[in-house]
């Protein structure tokens, strides 16, 4: 892998899981996969978008968040990239993913990824306040195992400018 693969490489690994947990939460997961409220676990909760103006500063973020997962997870490109806004940054391990047009070359790499068949995702916490938003995973796609991952959201103005992500990766060998 080259350094320019890198980024894109560990920021379809985080959309990856957003995927997953936007297939998790319509229902589209394998059995198994959900985490029972029992374990501490939680799951996304999507609901259509209400009018900001009625909604708390953590309620929009919560419906930003929970609608990029939703979008992620059916695969649409252009709904993902309209939650971000224009000059939004993802920091990812291998450096700092700046503005929507590499954030589209980023999310087409991970949508690839994450939608291959076999691909599981357990979201182990889900915490949102004010204008932050933190996911805590694991999952399994047919390349890697994500031991644990987190990615972490500031939204401003219903839009996402900062995404942190992390992971914990065992590479599956061929």
């Amino acid at each position: 892998m080259t350094d320019m693969q890198r980024p894109i490489y560990h920021l379809a690994l985080a959309t990856t899981v957003v995927l997953m947990i936007a297939l998790t939460a319509a229902g589209c997961g394998s059995a198994g996969d959900e985490a029972s409220p029992q374990d501490g676990a939680s799951t996304v909760e999507t609901a259509a978008p209400q009018d900001a103006s009625n909604m708390n500063t953590t309620d929009v973020t919560r419906e930003v968040v929970q609608r990029h997962l939703r979008t992620f997870g059916e695969g649409d490109l252009e709904a993902v990239l309209a939650d971000y806004a224009d000059d939004a940054v993802m920091f990812t391990p291998d450096g700092p993913i700046v503005g929507k047009e590499a954030l589209r070359v980023a999310f087409e790499a991970l949508i690839a990824e994450w939608s291959q068949p076999g691909t599981t995702f357990e979201m182990t916490q889900e915490s949102y306040e004010g204008e932050h938003g933190y996911i805590n995973w694991r999952a399994e796609t047919a390349e890697n195992v994500y031991e644990y991952g987190i990615d972490g959201f500031t939204v401003r103005d219903g839009k996402i400018v900062a995404q942190f992500y992390g992971e914990v990766t065992t590479p599956k060998t061929p």
